[in-house]
């Protein structure tokens, strides 16, 4: 019985990281927490010029500031913030192949104890992990 948990646990919890370096986990650890800082720092702009070529394609700058003003301001000031899950896909919905990680944080802000954060990165074609995605599920 134990053997077939830690095969289920392998398949299901450690398989969406087999085909992931841990180099490139670290890279794309270290650029979704920058990135944060920045939102954290209220740079919207600066958030939305950083993010990747496609997300700047789907979402214009002006809807971008808008949503994260709106979002934040109803947050009020973060308190802390734990990453929680790290996913390693090479393919998502209605994207192309390529390479994904997809970052869940535990967050407390001023106005809400307990939040969900999840940030999704894609590897660029100069190796550059930028994010594609921001929400709160």
């Amino acid at each position: 019985m134990y053997l077939k948990t830690l095969a289920l646990f392998s398949v299901f919890v450690l398989g969406p990281l087999a085909n992931a370096d841990s180099v490139s986990i670290d890279t794309a650890t270290d650029s979704s927490t920058a990135w944060l800082k920045i939102v954290d720092e209220l740079e919207y702009r600066k958030s939305w010029s950083e993010a990747s070529a496609w997300m700047r394609t789907e979402v214009s700058e002006a809807d971008w500031v808008n949503h994260l003003t709106n979002m934040r301001e109803w947050l009020g000031e973060l308190k802390g913030r734990t990453l929680s899950s790290t996913e390693f896909h090479e393919s998502l919905p209605e994207m192309p192949a390529g390479q994904y990680v997809i970052f869940t944080f535990d967050s407390s802000f001023e106005n809400s104890e307990y939040v969900t954060e999840v940030v999704a990165v894609a590897k660029e074609a100069d190796s550059s992990w930028r994010v594609i995605g921001y929400y709160f599920p």
